[in-house]
Formats: structure tokens, sequence, C-alpha cells
């Protein structure tokens, strides 16, 4: 069974809960009794702020473009193996992914999760448990922070069968260039916090000249060009680092696309 509830502005999902007041009065049956054997429930462009819904045969929940601040309830949904959350605004901790055992695909993408380097390779220890995960955090506050957050995320992560917009064909080959390098995290932590997330700045108001520098559009035949550019630059400026994580992250910004 599948129900598509897409785009209709619902804030509320009291049928499905089993605590409409109105279908109650009128004898209508509702929740459990009804939507127990659903394994496909599709809300995504809604005015969704929570979610926890007991579906014990649910193995599909699209809750994408919503205004969820926090995930659902996953200890109730037993047999999900897809959960779309990108779009929303959720932020906090991993944990509640665990509850979620039988998981085979999760979006975290577009949300409002704000890690350093450090607290984001504890909380990647939260999806250990998942073999075969195909697994998107892309465009969330932390990105812009670590650069080199998928590399992150190759590391500890090893079973993963697909990360944001790698391609399948292309996972073994990231995964192996994502263990020949070393990551210091908290010196990454360190000069995130210095230069207060990525800010190539002077006086005269060049950040946001500098900004658009790193994440203008992709062209693959000039970026390495580009890359080796901000290298040279580090290379003459007493404040290297920040040069080189912009170089990164112009890097980064172009294997997404």
């Amino acid at each position: 069974q599948s129900l598509d509830a897409s785009e209709n502005s619902l804030t509320e999902l009291d049928c499905v809960a089993g605590t409409s007041r109105k279908l109650k009065t009128a004898g209508v049956p509702q929740g459990i009794l009804v939507f127990g054997a659903l394994q496909v429930l599709k809300l995504k462009k809604n005015l969704l702020t929570s979610f926890s819904l007991q579906l014990p045969a649910l193995r599909e929940l699209d809750l994408s473009h919503n205004s969820l601040q926090a995930f659902p309830m996953l200890q109730t949904l037993p047999k999900l193996e897809v959960l779309l959350l990108d779009h929303n605004k959720i932020s906090g901790p991993l944990t509640e992914v665990k509850n979620s055992s039988a998981l085979k695909k999760l979006d975290l993408s577009y949300n409002q999760f704000m890690y350093g380097a450090v607290e984001l390779s504890q909380e990647l220890q939260n999806l250990l448990q998942f073999d075969n995960l195909a697994l998107k955090l892309k465009d969330n506050p932390f990105c812009a922070n670590i650069p080199a957050y998928q590399i992150l995320c190759l590391q500890k992560l090893p079973q993963l069968r697909r990360l944001d917009d790698i391609q399948s064909s292309d996972m073994e080959k990231q995964r192996q260039a994502a263990c020949s390098v070393s990551l210091n995290l908290r010196a990454m932590d360190e000069s995130a916090s210095r230069h207060e997330s990525l800010k190539v700045v002077d006086e005269s108001g060049g950040s946001k000249a500098a900004m658009s520098a790193v994440f203008r559009p992709a062209n693959k035949k000039t970026v390495f060009r580009d890359i080796s550019e901000y290298f040279a630059r580090a290379l003459k400026d007493e404040d290297s680092t920040q040069i080189c994580i912009a170089g990164a992250t112009r890097l980064t910004h172009t294997m997404s696309h």
C-alpha cells in the first residue's frame, strides 16, 4: 500500500495517527486500523513541523521540503529502508538514526546541521551499523566549514554505497583516494573558528567577490588551474591556511556538481 499526500499544505496528520476528533465522532476508521499495512508514504512539500507515527510496515518515507526541526521518531518505523528529509530545518545529533536498523537510503541534505570536524567525526559513528547505505549530507552549514567533509565521511563510513552526488561507479576510486589523505580534525576546527567559515576578506569589500570565485559554476577544464592558483597564493601569504581551504572548497564544490 502507498499514500501520496504531497503538496497539500498539511500541518498535521491526525487521520494517520488516529487522533482526528472529526473522524472519531463520525465513526470513520483511522490510524493503524487503516494505515497499519502502509509501505510507502510521500509527504513532500507540506508544512509539517514534526512526525511521530506508528507505521509498522512502512518502508519508504518522504518528508522532504517541509519545516521539520528534528528527526521523525524512527523507533515506531521498524522496517523503514528509505528516509528522505532534505530541504527541512533539522539540526542536532544523528543519534535518532540508530533506531532505524533497516535503513538503506538517507537524505539529510539542505538542512541546518552545524558541526565542527571533530563533532562530525563523532556523529558519523551513529551510521556505522548500516551496510550499503546511500547517504546525502551536502548543502548543510557544516559543509562550508569542512571542505573535506566528504573525505571524512568516506574514511569513517567505508561501507557507504553512495555519498552525495558521487556516482556509484566512482565510489571505490573516491574511497581509495580518501584513505590516502591524513586529516587533522582539530586543526580544521581551529582554522574554521579563526576565519569564520572561509571568509577570504579584504577591507575594500572583496569578500563577496572572493566567495563568488570559490563557488562560481565549475568548469572542469580549468578548475585544476584555479586550484593551483590558490595554493600558489598560499605559498606567498602568511595566512596560508585560509587560502588552502578556499582551494579545497573549490575542488569539493566542483566534484559535487
